[in-house]
């Protein structure tokens, strides 16, 4: 016997899944249906640019900036990949160690100190100390400062042409300085 109830979850359900498969075929969203039969390309941010590839990489999914041709949920995702079994290294009885530093005073110093010289305590005919800096110092300031050029200096008689008249500045005010000049 046919019963009217099992009719109708019948037709739902053949309505519910020729619906899931006409979704199946159509696009993703509007811009999939605009760049679908480009080439495929498949753009993704990184730290110093952006990298385009020809395959979604699904691992970056994430970080998709853009692509052209079909929407990369439309490939197949690759396996993800087994967790490592990570084990701890092998027990050891011994270890390798630095030796630690000994606090030590600082070493004396067995040359004696240089004396400093003063202006007064140099002689005249001392080649060394504060009068031989002083003589270097008196020669050092007669030099002239500037270096000799190779290039001619222009005469007067070569300018020819008049200096050019000077442009009227008009001063600048701030928004200020004219409200009070306006009280």
């Amino acid at each position: 016997m046919w019963n009217p109830d099992k009719r109708t979850t019948i037709l739902a359900s053949a309505a519910i899944g020729l619906s899931v498969a006409l979704s199946a075929c159509g696009y993703v969203d509007g811009y999939e249906e605009q760049v679908y039969d480009k080439e495929p390309v498949y753009c993704y941010k990184s730290l110093a640019a952006t990298e385009c590839f020809n395959e979604p990489y699904h691992r970056d999914k994430r970080r998709l900036v853009n692509y052209f041709g079909p929407h990369p949920s439309r490939y197949d995702a690759p396996p993800e990949p087994e967790a490592p079994n990570l084990q701890p290294p092998a027990a050891v009885d011994y270890w390798v160690k630095d030796p630690e530093p000994i606090p030590e005073a600082a070493p004396r110093m067995t040359a004696p100190m240089a004396k400093p010289v003063s202006a007064a305590a140099a002689t005249p005919g001392e080649e060394g100390g504060l009068a031989a800096l002083m003589r270097l110092i008196k020669r050092s300031a007669n030099r002239p400062t500037s270096r000799p050029t190779s290039r001619p200096t222009p005469s007067a008689a070569a300018v020819t042409q008049p200096a050019p008249a000077a442009v009227p500045v008009r001063p600048v005010t701030t928004q200020a300085a004219s409200r009070a000049a306006s009280f």
